[in-house]
């Protein structure tokens, strides 16, 4: 497919220009790709949060492919996941769902303090690939069950890590509520 593994920082930014080349963003993509990488590596930046919400069959994951392949193309570490297996077949590789990629158990919506299982020593590759990743890339967020963003924010802020992807925001928990609870 077109959105094949990048395995190089070199090999994602050929990738994300290839991408843009076959099928290039309309204006309103290329802002908020543009937007989305402006900020993405600027060390010390406040932590930004991006919806990108549209129709159907309109390119949003052709913008998250290319937003994926440009920042690894920068050196970044990027975990792209998605709420569902197929959303997140069609992400660069390596994507995987929201479950797998951080532990989210299928029970989170009837925990009362929703946490990610990444402790304990079996877990060290996958508390690690979450902990040190300096973008998250997560596609079809919205139908997610808010206490999904609540394991992972939770588990984040409980590892009090300098680039702890925690502090997700009100407005992240405000949108997935207006959606699902």
């Amino acid at each position: 497919t077109a959105f094949h593994t990048a395995r190089t920082a070199t090999q994602a930014k050929a990738q994300a220009d290839k991408l843009r080349s076959e099928r290039p963003p309309s204006a309103e993509q290329a802002t908020f790709i543009d937007a989305v990488c402006a900020t993405a590596d600027v060390d010390g930046a406040e932590k930004r949060l991006f919806f990108l919400q549209a129709s159907a069959g309109t390119g949003k994951t052709h913008c998250l492919a290319i937003v994926t392949n440009e920042l690894r193309g920068r050196g970044l570490q990027v975990r792209a996941m998605a709420t569902s297996g197929i959303a997140a077949a069609n992400l660069p590789r390596p994507s995987s769902t929201v479950h797998s990629a951080c532990k989210v158990p299928l029970a989170v919506a009837k925990m009362k303090v929703p946490r990610c299982d990444v402790d304990g020593a079996r877990r060290t590759v996958e508390r690690r690939s979450l902990y040190e990743a300096d973008v998250l890339i997560w596609d079809e967020a919205c139908m997610a069950h808010v206490k999904m963003a609540a394991a992972i924010d939770r588990s984040c802020r409980e590892a009090a890590l300098p680039k702890s992807c925690g502090g997700l925001g009100p407005e992240y928990g405000d949108m997935l509520m207006q959606g699902i609870q």
